[in-house]
């Protein structure tokens, strides 16, 4: 299952698998409808359903920025502009549960968040120009906000979950790496900086970090200032640059069948990009235009497929205005 989520004119942000990826199969009642299908696979989607605040033409609906499958794929949660992050049942699109922030005149708008390992709590990250960042930890069976930590002068615009199921990581407008123990919700180290010639760090505002889904020291975060940098929690820094990577948005994921990192960046050139983590070095430059459209997507959005082979990759992105998939070898 795949879930793809719009902003106004429907420009695919953010995207999520589920762990059981249906190709050809058809709907029970056969009537609903097929995506206008591309390209050379003989595979084709059909859609489940629609579900969301608001209507795709009512002219002041929230706008949705993240949208994630539980772990154990029973339930589907999306962000909104509002703030608010509603849960969904996975199956049916019915919404279980609504998770609401402050309403204010400076309401911040919750631009990621992501699920416990055991599908019962959710942390999320709101983001302001005129207010302080502020990380929620949720219960997801009640809808009750369990802890709040402030971020004083910082717009918090991602963030991740480490494999040791004990810390998180967020990032955004100050540049900083700032790493939490989830238990406490108390910050306990902060990365900012290289290592001289080799990395820079960041120099500009980080929009996506992905925690290594195996080592609990590794993350990997990309931004503005065209680097996708590569952490280290034990020498608390970055160890390692690659360069021309321009991320604008939750497109960084890693395949640990393969130790490969995927990049999507917001530019019509060479946009999609898959990299070897042993040495930086570049693997592969995917094509992302479908043999029948000519057009390139400035991507938003990308990550592999959750089965263990990483089969498939999903991209969103703006101009072509499309989700695309993508069947590696």
């Amino acid at each position: 299952s795949l879930a793809s989520v719009g902003c106004k004119q429907q420009l695919p942000l953010q995207m999520a698998y589920g762990y059981g990826v249906d190709h050809e199969e058809e709907s029970e009642s056969g009537d609903r409808e097929e995506i206008v299908c591309t390209g050379s696979s003989s595979r084709r989607a059909r859609l489940k359903y629609v579900t969301g605040l608001g209507s795709l033409d009512a002219r002041f609906s929230p706008c949705c920025f993240c949208v994630r499958f539980s772990p154990d794929d029973c339930q589907l949660a999306a962000s909104y502009s509002n703030g608010d992050i509603c849960i969904y049942n996975a199956e049916t699109g019915t919404q279980d549960l609504a998770l609401e922030t402050l309403r204010g005149p400076t309401a911040a708008a919750t631009l990621q968040f992501r699920w416990r390992w055991d599908s019962k709590r959710l942390l999320s990250a709101t983001s302001c120009p005129e207010s302080d960042g502020q990380i929620m930890m949720w219960d997801a069976n009640s809808g009750r906000c369990l802890s709040t930590v402030t971020e004083s002068d910082n717009q918090i615009l991602c963030l991740d979950t480490l494999c040791d199921r004990h810390r998180f990581v967020t990032a955004g407008v100050d540049r900083q790496m700032q790493v939490y123990d989830s238990n406490t919700m108390t910050q306990v180290q902060t990365l900012r900086r290289g290592v001289g010639l080799n990395t820079n760090a960041h120099s500009n505002n980080i929009y996506a970090v992905k925690c290594h889904p195996l080592e609990s020291h590794v993350m990997f975060s990309g931004g503005w200032d065209n680097t996708l940098q590569m952490w280290d929690t034990r020498e608390g820094k970055s160890v390692r640059s690659i360069y021309d990577v321009f991320v604008c948005g939750d497109s960084i994921d890693f395949d640990s069948s393969r130790s490969q990192i995927l990049s999507g960046s917001h530019r019509t050139t060479d946009p999609l990009q898959i990299w070897d983590y042993g040495t930086g070095s570049l693997v592969e430059t995917v094509s992302n235009q479908a043999d029948s459209i000519d057009s390139s997507s400035m991507v938003f959005a990308a990550q592999f497929s959750k089965d263990d082979s990483r089969s498939m990759m999903a991209v969103g992105g703006y101009q072509g205005n499309e989700a695309k998939f993508h069947v590696r070898d």
